[in-house]
């Protein structure tokens, strides 16, 4: 199960809350991802920040209040500098931040995360893929509370498969 999101996008932050609600209520099998779109350099500096914060492992310190700062507060974390200051007033070191942004292991996530991206079609966010395969939009379902829904069925359909 993987989400694709971006943090400047509005949709993605009113999803985040349900999408997060629903993955706490699924069972072991189910294994969720989310994995952050890059149409633009905008998204790809968001992304790097994404997986920065895995690095760090901060990301429960980091993650709601980068799409808070993007959503609500309209800030402009839009190079290295701008997002190393905003992660550092959540207590990320500057350093160590600047030090993770460029390293191979993020490099190489952004990379893996793009082409996944490429590789699913993603039109927009956010979009969730079942089992590499089923597509899931929140056009496509009639909403996001019937995004999630319609993965709910996909997954019982593809359990029912396996088994």
């Amino acid at each position: 199960m993987t989400e694709v999101f971006w943090y400047g996008c509005g949709h993605c932050f009113k999803f985040e809350p349900l999408v997060h609600q629903w993955e706490a209520q699924q069972a072991e099998d189910v294994n969720f991802i989310q994995s952050p779109a890059m149409w633009n350099g905008a998204m790809e500096i968001h992304a790097r920040a994404f997986y920065v914060a895995k690095a760090l492992g901060v990301s429960e310190t980091t993650h709601q209040p980068m799409f808070s700062a993007l959503n609500l507060q309209r800030k402009p974390l839009n190079n290295v500098d701008q997002l190393s200051a905003f992660f550092a007033e959540l207590g990320v070191d500057e350093a160590k931040f600047k030090k993770a942004y460029q390293s191979f292991g993020v490099n190489s996530q952004v990379k893996q995360a793009d082409a996944r991206a490429r590789g699913y079609k993603i039109t927009g966010t956010p979009e969730m893929v079942v089992d590499g395969k089923y597509r899931v939009s929140a056009r496509t379902a009639g909403g996001q509370v019937e995004m999630l829904k319609v993965v709910d069925y996909l997954v019982a359909k593809i359990r029912a498969e396996k088994s």
